[in-house]
């Protein structure tokens, strides 16, 4: 089962990311080999880790990975995104994502996977339909959001708290079944879906 899960995440990823790349004008080949080597980089580099502080690790593959595509789509997204509301719809992103995480132990901080991810896709269309942009601009906003919120409200914020307590975590640690990965692939489909829905 578990298997099956990694395949259809490793699939959506792909779907996801040559999505995302493709609206922002990459080409239909370019962006299919990115997103095919952005999941095997996930997988193939998730054995390894960075140390950022004495018991705070950052998986390769898991955490650091989704986090370069994040900054990548940011960077391509410059031009069409309204910065301050950007930095705002990031703010509430990461307060949704803070509140709704807690740790569980031997896993690491977890969050209950649809209501955060439905609330920035919420948010997302919001700031897609007061910004008046093509509703296409969702998937790689939704993208970069879905990252950065999960990687600072959930993994940093959270692990902050925890490793004063003498508690060793892993961002990224669970790899391809990892809350970046997941929220990031799951988080752009859901966003344009109810934009569509609710422009019908």
């Amino acid at each position: 089962m578990e298997y099956f899960v990694r395949v259809m995440i490793s699939l959506l990823s792909i779907i996801t990311v040559f999505m995302c790349l493709y609206v922002l004008s990459i080409s239909f080949t370019e962006s299919i080999i990115i997103s095919i080597l952005y999941v095997t980089a996930i997988i193939s580099s998730s054995r390894y880790r960075i140390r950022a502080l004495n018991n705070l690790f950052i998986n390769i593959g898991g955490g650091l990975a989704p986090l370069v595509m994040a900054i990548a789509q940011t960077i391509l997204l410059i031009h069409v995104i309204k910065l301050y509301e950007y930095v705002l719809l990031l703010i509430l992103s990461i307060f949704i994502v803070y509140l709704s995480s807690k740790y569980i132990p031997g896993k690491g901080i977890g969050i209950p996977l649809i209501l955060p991810i439905v609330a920035i896709a919420a948010l997302v269309c919001l700031y897609i339909e007061l910004m008046d942009l093509p509703i296409l601009y969702s998937m790689p906003t939704a993208y970069t959001v879905a990252v950065y919120s999960t990687l600072i409200g959930a993994d940093t914020l959270k692990a902050l708290e925890l490793i004063r307590k003498n508690i060793k975590l892993e961002i990224g640690g669970e790899k391809l079944l990892d809350l970046i990965v997941i929220s990031s692939s799951i988080t752009p489909p859901i966003t344009i879906a109810l934009l569509i829905i609710g422009n019908q």
